[in-house]
């Protein structure tokens, strides 16, 4: 059995459009769809400096101590 790989989009109508499947006439095929994961953007870390920055003049009277 030969398999092969197309990338395509599900169009508005629900059609999916496979490459020269023409070709494939009076034969008969089985067809599995997977999805593409969608891309999580990552949440960008940020250093102790930033933190100590940012709430540092929060708190009054407070000293941070850096730990290497």
């Amino acid at each position: 059995m030969k398999a092969y790989k197309f990338e395509t989009i599900v169009l508005e109508n629900g059609v999916i459009k496979i490459p020269e499947i023409s070709r494939y006439k009076n034969q008969e095929i089985e067809i599995i769809v997977m999805f593409k994961p969608v891309a999580k953007k990552k949440k960008e870390k940020k250093s102790i400096d930033d933190f100590f920055e940012k709430w540092s003049g929060r708190f009054a009277k407070i000293e941070t101590i850096r730990l290497a």
